[in-house]
């Protein structure tokens, strides 16, 4: 797990992240096929890893640690890159609603709003 965790985290940045998408809409659709198609050609090996990953702390950490130094830094580069845009913005304080997601992201028809206390790291 340690050889294959870094070899998927480098993949889908590369994939995903590291390509030119012109709008936000762009990007989404590209990071939602790439998830998909990764499930759907790796659906023995998720199983196995979900049933793992629920008591073996160290696979855990494995994943922590590949999703905190690769993953986190690339979603984060993209949300301040779309948010510089004008394509994604921060939610006013005011119009938080107690039945939010847990993130504070919220979806309208043009925009992706993310709360500004609430980023990721």
């Amino acid at each position: 797990m340690n050889l294959a965790a870094p070899v998927f985290a480098d993949k889908f940045v590369n994939k995903v992240f590291e390509q030119e998408h012109e709008h936000l809409e762009q990007f989404l659709y590209n990071f939602i096929k790439n998830r998909f198609e990764f499930a759907k050609s790796n659906v023995a090996l998720i199983k196995i890893l979900i049933q793992e990953l629920a008591f073996h702390s160290d696979i855990q950490a494995i994943f922590q640690k590949q999703f905190n130094e690769k993953i986190k830094p690339a979603i984060n580069k993209s949300l301040d890159y779309y948010k510089e845009k004008g394509e994604l913005i921060n939610i006013p304080e005011r119009d938080h609603y107690p039945y939010d997601n847990p993130n504070n992201y919220r979806i309208s028809r043009n925009k992706i709003y993310c709360s500004t206390q609430q980023r990721m790291g």
